[in-house]
């Protein structure tokens, strides 16, 4: 049931990305989401979920997803974009480009171990809303980039969103699974992505 609902799904954005025929996208998208409904159904019946929708009822668990996956959206957004970005309007070369990236998965590589050590000693909500608020600053400021940006520019911005990803990623995670119950630890956790 899984493979149908999220192969459908693909399949029907594919599809509507490619021009194809109206009535196959929605076919699909249809199969999509009877497909998806039934594995809801049958995923609240079982003991031990494929996927834990129960999970979804605890209101901080909910949120700490929600957030997990906008951030990660706008995370890979900004992979996908910026190779493209870095060789349309400054000319770089593939071997430039990724040099000018590296420095976001330093930055969360660092910045996620002292966000562990920090969510020992101060709330975790504080801490992933600095690190949203870093990360979102990060991206404000590569989207703001000027036209003359030197490499220097782009170095240090995507180390300012690296910096707030791994800030924010950490206490999330942990706030996640300490909102579910012991028992359900393992599908939290199956969730986190």
């Amino acid at each position: 049931m899984s493979a149908i609902a999220f192969g459908f799904g693909i399949s029907a954005i594919d599809s509507a990305g490619h021009g194809e025929a109206l009535y196959l996208c929605a076919l699909e998208f249809a199969i999509a989401v009877v497909a998806s409904h039934l594995l809801y159904r049958r995923q609240l019946n079982l003991p031990s979920p494929l996927l834990p929708v129960d999970l979804l009822r605890i209101p901080i668990f909910a949120l700490s997803i929600g957030t997990s996956i906008a951030s990660f959206c706008g995370q890979m957004l900004a992979f996908v974009a910026m190779p493209f970005y870095l060789e349309n309007h400054f000319g770089y070369s593939a071997v430039q480009i990724g040099l000018l990236i590296t420095p976001w998965p330093i930055a969360v590589a660092f910045a996620a171990p002292i966000a562990g050590w920090l969510v020992e000693r101060y709330p975790a909500g504080l801490l992933g809303g600095i690190g949203l608020l870093v990360f979102a600053t990060g991206l404000g400021t590569l989207a703001l980039m000027p036209a003359n940006a030197t490499p220097i520019d782009v170095i240090w911005r995507m180390a300012l969103a690296g910096v707030g990803f791994g800030l924010f990623q950490t206490p999330n995670n942990r706030t996640m699974i300490a909102a579910a119950p012991r028992e359900r630890s393992g599908g939290a956790s199956g969730m986190l992505g």
